[in-house]
């Protein structure tokens, strides 16, 4: 017969909030970089540089499009340290494949996000300067590839949960009807 551990529990739950805090401060550190400076020079196929980039914006659309990186910016920010207070006092799941789930769901979301934020300086860039290629960096694509692998650990780990909250259900049910039998 195991004794339930409480302490391994929350141990396992902790390094699911450590890894994916970091994974979704990876996102949130490169996207930005990623629509603000890989991503205009990927689109000119270099033949630009970041001062020319920078200097067809209008001072207004320059700043509508940093202005929304850095709400973009700061919601990841808030999302991650909303995870990391949660998920350190366990407060968010009774098991680690829930705490990863929603870490990865959170590290996937931060691509499109940073996409939306930086729709405006994409269109500008679009708009102005010729040759237009519309294509990601390299960084921009080994982001998405990180983005697809976090969506499908999210997905497995949707499944999984289920299959957790199914199971400890089902041994709800057969201690409660247990009890109601011993009388």
């Amino acid at each position: 017969m195991s004794v339930h551990d409480p302490r391994r529990d929350i141990r396992s739950r902790r390094i699911a909030v450590i890894v994916c805090a970091l994974a979704a401060a990876v996102m949130l550190v490169f996207a930005p970089i990623e629509e603000l400076v890989w991503a205009p020079i990927a689109m000119t196929d270099g033949a630009y540089g970041l001062e020319t980039i920078y200097g067809v914006f209008t001072p207004s659309a320059l700043a509508m499009g940093l202005v929304s990186i850095a709400v973009a910016f700061l919601l990841g920010l808030a999302a991650i340290t909303a995870l990391v207070h949660l998920g350190w006092r366990g407060r968010l799941g009774s098991h680690w494949v829930h705490v990863a789930t929603l870490g990865s769901m959170l590290v996937w979301l931060g691509l499109p996000a940073m996409f939306f934020a930086g729709f405006g300086i994409g269109h500008t860039v679009s708009d102005e300067l010729p040759p237009y290629v519309g294509r990601s960096s390299a960084a921009g694509e080994l982001l998405q590839a990180f983005a697809l692998v976090a969506f499908v650990a999210t997905v497995l780990g949707a499944i999984v949960s289920l299959v957790l909250l199914f199971r400890s259900a089902a041994v709800e049910r057969r201690a409660w009807q247990a009890a109601r039998r011993s009388g």
